[in-house]
């Protein structure tokens, strides 16, 4: 897993390794706005010890951000084995309530495999994504997860439903469609 600690305006990174054996990853780092412009990107080759963790650097915001402002600016940090990406963890630089969240993320469904797989992808960066169903079962691989720009999530869906009931009860919301609701009471 891939562990960033924010405490101060520092940030420490960390690989925590659950293997018993050593190996050898990429971690990609990659800050960029919610809307998905990208401010920085860098690499660097590691070698993870087995069942430990290694502290991988410190980092102030400033160093971070690359100008960008902590309201609207995201850190996206990956651990890459073998072209895959086996790790994952996403930073903000405040609580929920002080980022500039997108007001409408544009996300979108897509239903796949005859109904067993729902794909959900976003325009904007979409924090907190929920899907539900109201009143039918629905069993979910996943649920409650961010999204940055441009990229998508496979979810299982496995229902007794049929497809057409499913894709009319389908609800998708995210956080910003929580804190709007809170705003506006």
């Amino acid at each position: 897993d891939i562990v960033p600690i924010r405490r101060d305006g520092r940030t420490s990174l960390y690989l925590v390794s659950d293997r018993t054996t050593p190996f050898k990853a990429t971690v990609r780092t990659h800050i960029m706005d919610m809307a998905g412009k990208s401010l920085n990107e860098t690499s660097q080759t590691v070698d993870a010890a087995a069942l430990a963790s290694t502290k991988l650097g410190e980092y102030t915001d400033a160093a971070l951000l690359h100008g960008g402002r902590a309201a609207n600016t995201v850190a996206s940090f990956d651990v890459i084995e073998d072209g895959r990406v086996v790790a994952h963890h996403l930073l903000y630089f405040g609580v929920a309530k002080t980022l500039a969240l997108p007001r409408q993320p544009g996300l979108h469904a897509e239903w796949r495999d005859e109904g067993k797989t729902l794909r959900i992808s976003s325009k904007q960066l979409a924090r907190g994504v929920w899907i539900d169903f109201g009143k039918l079962d629905a069993n979910l691989s996943g649920n409650a997860f961010d999204l940055l720009p441009g990229e998508h999530i496979d979810i299982a869906v496995d229902s007794t439903a049929d497809l057409a009931s499913l894709k009319a009860a389908l609800k998708l919301t995210s956080l910003v469609d929580t804190v709007q609701a809170e705003t506006a009471k």
